[in-house]
Parts: structure tokens; sequence; C-alpha cells
């Protein structure tokens, strides 16, 4: 069960990363509305993905950053017209890259 929610966990970070490339700027990024949707319930997806390792798998949340995951994703959720995209895309560009790290080792 842990692992196949890992696994989860990397192919959202895997799309987010097909995603992105498809952008490669901030300003691409913000005039596609499609990638900025796509890119928002992504996010969503992780963060529902680490609320679950949190309450089942403690000893395995413990190792990754799921309050940050699981704030993130409320914050996409519940504001998604008052949300900066800013924010969502520096989360993708410094945050994501680290925490695909960890899930790496993780499921190695």
């Amino acid at each position: 069960m842990v692992r196949e929610v890992l696994e989860k966990i990397m192919r959202e970070i895997v799309y987010l990363g097909e995603l992105m490339a498809e952008v490669s700027t901030y300003e691409n990024f913000v005039s596609c509305e499609k990638t900025k949707r796509a890119a928002a319930m992504t996010l969503i997806n992780i963060g529902e993905f680490g609320n679950n390792l949190s309450k089942f798998h403690k000893e395995v949340a413990d190792k990754l950053p799921v309050k940050g995951m699981t704030n993130l994703r409320n914050a996409v959720a519940h504001g998604y017209y008052t949300l900066k995209f800013e924010f969502v895309w520096n989360t993708i560009q410094t945050d994501i890259p680290d925490l695909k790290s960890k899930v790496e080792k993780l499921l190695n």
C-alpha cells in the first residue's frame, strides 16, 4: 500500500514535469489556462496522497514534507480564484524537485 501511494505521487510529479516542459517560462505558464489548471490539479493530487500517507503510514510520511504538501493542496483547492500562480510556479520550480528526490529514495 505504501509503495503504491509513493508511486502515485511519483506519477503526478512526472506528469507535472511534462506539463512544465511545455511552457518553460513563468510568462508562458501564466498565459496558458490549460496548463495552470492542470498544474493546480496535479498539486492537489500530490497533497491528497501526502495526506493519506500521514493518516495511514506515519513512518513514511515523516520522511516527506507532508504538512507542506497538504497545506498546498488546501490553498489550491479552496482558493483557486484568489490563488497566486506565481506561488504555484515557485512551488513547482523549487519544492517539487526536492519532493521527487525524497520519493525516489523511498522507492529505491
